[in-house]
């Protein structure tokens, strides 16, 4: 049972009512929501640490990201019947595609948790709940290993052939579950994948995973993307030459024309050294 109920109703209290009210000093779930991030994550990372003691650092903290990623604790929220509690402004549609309001109220949960009950029976509270939940039913190791950051992946691989890509912004649409971004992925010139999302960073995943998929799937893209490499390449190899060429002629030295001595000269001097010669005797 809990000790002082305050501090869940202000767990479930959304910045938006004080936005609504007018009432900007009031209390809302923020300062909980940073505090339930930590706890979360400290415990997160203590039964994996436990469950998988022959894992590395690595899978550890992929896996941790998957469990506590917004997605997922949106679901979490859905499942046990919090995001009915939640109090927020009118116009804010808790089910939308790009909204974490549900997610942000369970990290909140969590710390009110805590601070009313302490730190075990926070652990068994997120053990029950993140672990055991039905949105967590899965194999963690399977999970863990996923490709999940689809544009760290092509980004990764474009740099190790040093090829030259970005994400271009197509423009958005207004959907009735909230704007629609879309984007598409160039690689040397090339498009390579499209994508949309409810963010710009969904649909920069999108189109990357789009863009793996073709990458792996279509030899002939692949063949595009490196000859289209190839002749960037020799046009940086020229405008380079070009540069290093005009480089060294700013930097010769201009040569000096020696002065034209005619016949008429060279004699007066024959004469005039002959004299001095002659005087010197």
């Amino acid at each position: 049972m809990p000790h002082d109920l305050s501090i869940y109703h202000e767990a479930l209290r959304h910045g938006s009512i004080n936005y609504q009210t007018g009432v900007y000093a009031g209390k809302n779930n923020e300062r909980l929501e940073y505090l339930g991030d930590a706890i979360l994550g400290a415990v997160t990372s203590d039964i994996l640490y436990h469950k998988y003691p022959k894992r590395n650092e690595g899978f550890l903290t992929k896996a941790r990201s998957m469990m506590v990623r917004r997605e997922t604790l949106n679901k979490i929220a859905h499942e046990i019947g919090l995001e009915k509690l939640i109090c927020a402004a009118l116009n804010y549609n808790k089910k939308s595609h790009n909204c974490s309001i549900s997610g942000n109220a369970f990290e909140a949960f969590v710390g009110a948790i805590y601070l009313d009950r302490g730190y075990k029976y926070s652990y068994r509270f997120i053990e029950k709940r993140v672990f055991n939940a039905k949105s967590a039913q899965f194999n963690v190791e399977e999970l863990a290993t996923k490709e999940v950051n689809y544009k760290s992946s092509i980004i990764e691989w474009c740099q190790k052939y040093h090829y030259q890509y970005s994400f271009l912004f197509d423009g958005q649409e207004d959907t009735s579950e909230g704007s629609l971004f879309h984007s598409s992925l160039i690689i040397c010139g090339i498009l390579a994948g499209q994508g949309k999302g409810y963010t710009k960073k969904e649909s920069h995943q999108q189109a990357s995973l789009e863009a793996l998929n073709n990458i792996r799937n279509n030899q002939q893209l692949r063949e595009e993307i490196r000859s289209a490499a190839y002749e960037q390449e020799e046009q940086i190899t020229v405008l380079e030459e070009d540069a290093v060429e005009q480089e060294e002629n700013e930097e010769k030295p201009e040569s000096v024309e020696q002065p034209l001595v005619c016949e008429a000269e060279t004699s007066n001097l024959d004469k005039i050294l002959n004299h001095k010669e002659r005087s010197w005797h």
